[in-house]
């Protein structure tokens, strides 16, 4: 069974493939990956061994590193989702509240308190 952020890592592998315009066969091919071993990996719920991971992102000409890093994020950001999914109505409130006054997120900043701190909009 593979974590969350390995899913992510497979997920921003097919995402690559399909923004690059390739096909599944096309980066198998190349990348020495077998259909059913690339199923196990990146359909599957295998984690991915990191040289697989290399020889992939190689043929697809990006670094492990990146992949792993945008994982990271896209991890995150569902982390954070089922996180506040769980809240209260109050605490959903006091949530988007403090965004708000401190202009995070999707919220956005309030003019007036940015003056009262010596910012602005455009810093």
């Amino acid at each position: 069974m593979r974590t969350r952020l390995e899913a992510a890592v497979a997920q921003e592998i097919l995402d690559l493939v399909k923004d690059q315009g390739r096909t599944l066969k096309w980066v198998q091919d190349r990348s020495g990956v077998k259909a059913r071993t690339w199923n196990y990996y990146f359909k599957g719920d295998r984690p991915i061994p990191f040289q697989v991971l290399a020889d992939v992102c190689e043929v697809l000409g990006v670094k492990a590193s990146d992949v792993i890093a945008r994982a990271e994020d896209r991890d995150a950001a569902a982390e954070i989702h089922d996180l506040e999914t769980g809240l209260s109505p109050s605490s959903r409130r006091a949530l988007e509240q403090g965004r708000a006054e401190h202009g995070v997120g999707d919220a956005p900043a309030d003019p007036r308190r940015l003056a009262d701190e010596g910012r602005s909009l455009s810093a």
